[in-house]
């Protein structure tokens, strides 16, 4: 296809009162953007001495797949397209075992459309090389908790239409259920864990929810083909991703902690970026707000005495109990105790 063609089906290429020489460094530049990205694309030159562009469908087939000759033998690929594709790329048991479990561990996140990725991916696998069931991956990939992948599907259709969600939510400070109504802004997982990061529409305030305490998610049906709010042109999700820990998460009231570091030891320094410095006081005191305070009292037991809670006396209280069990079963493993 010549690019005059092309032109016709991007709507840059033909933007009005662009000159013919900008629209040709566009493409130039977009050609190349896509051959970093592994698009062959082929320039051929014709008898008329117009450039074409060709996309060959033999570059577009995935390899063969199958095992290395000295570990096993794959059962024979599937003929269709046979005469295509390229040559065969192997893999010993032991990586394709660890693909199969990287799959596993995949769904056991418990997000319905990554569980369906992961399944997908196993099936396609499954064209070459052979599963111990070739009809059914459930074997390789257990079923995630049903409660969690419910919630998450409604959430999943809260974000994608921009609808407000009431939910029935436990909180982890006290154990107490309430319901809230939210404007859900993305999904995180952080540690291994989801969380719903919505606005608190009562408390007008952008709160992280614990997916596994939500016992019920029911989306908005007013003005159903409408959005009910804009997500902020500032809120990037990633942003909260590595800036938030895990003393910081939850929708309590966080508690004000002072700790002093000892800026001797470079972990302790590096960790008291993590806090805000105060006006006044010692220069290696740091403040924190602290919403979970068994979190931030391990945080602490880390620095092994080189970051101490000086206030409130709540948590001074408790790093202290803490240092002293640590402590306590360090030494009994020393002497042989069980």
């Amino acid at each position: 296809m010549a690019f005059e063609q092309l032109a016709k089906d991007v709507p840059a290429y033909r933007a009005p009162g662009q000159q013919l020489g900008a629209r040709m460094r566009m493409f130039e530049r977009d050609k190349d953007e896509l051959r970093k990205l592994g698009v062959p694309i082929e320039t051929v030159e014709l008898a008329s001495e117009t450039k074409h562009y060709r996309l060959a469908s033999r570059n577009f087939y995935l390899p063969r797949l199958g095992f290395d000759a000295r570990e096993g033998t794959a059962r024979p690929p599937s003929k269709s397209a046979e005469g295509n594709r390229p040559p065969e790329v192997t893999f010993s048991v032991e990586e394709y075992e660890m693909i199969l479990r990287a799959a596993a561990r995949a769904q056991d996140l418990g997000h319905p459309s990554i569980a369906r990725d992961a399944v997908a991916a196993v099936q396609k696998l499954s064209f070459d090389l052979p599963i111990i069931d070739p009809e059914s991956t459930e074997w390789i990939v257990p079923t995630p908790a049903a409660g969690d992948s419910v919630i998450l599907a409604v959430l999943d259709d809260a974000l994608q239409r921009h609808k407000t969600v009431r939910l029935t939510y436990r909180s982890n400070e006290h154990g107490v259920v309430s319901r809230r109504d939210v404007s859900p802004y993305g999904l995180l997982m952080l540690r291994g864990r989801w969380f719903l990061v919505a606005l608190d529409n009562r408390a007008s305030a952008v709160r992280h929810f614990r997916v596994s305490r939500i016992s019920r998610a029911v989306v908005s049906v007013r003005n159903a083909q409408r959005a009910d709010f804009d997500v902020p042109s500032d809120f990037d999700i990633r942003d909260l991703s590595e800036e938030r820990r895990a003393w910081e998460l939850g929708d309590g009231r966080p508690i004000s902690s002072v700790v002093e570091f000892d800026f001797s030891d470079a972990v302790a320094a590096r960790g008291a970026e993590l806090g805000e410095r105060l006006t006044s006081g010692r220069a290696s005191s740091r403040r924190f707000a602290v919403r979970r305070p068994e979190s931030f009292v391990r945080w602490l037991l880390a620095f092994a005495g080189a970051a101490r809670p000086i206030s409130p006396h709540a948590i001074v209280s408790a790093w202290r109990a803490a240092a002293k069990d640590a402590y306590a079963n360090y030494a009994s493993a020393d002497r042989g105790e069980s």
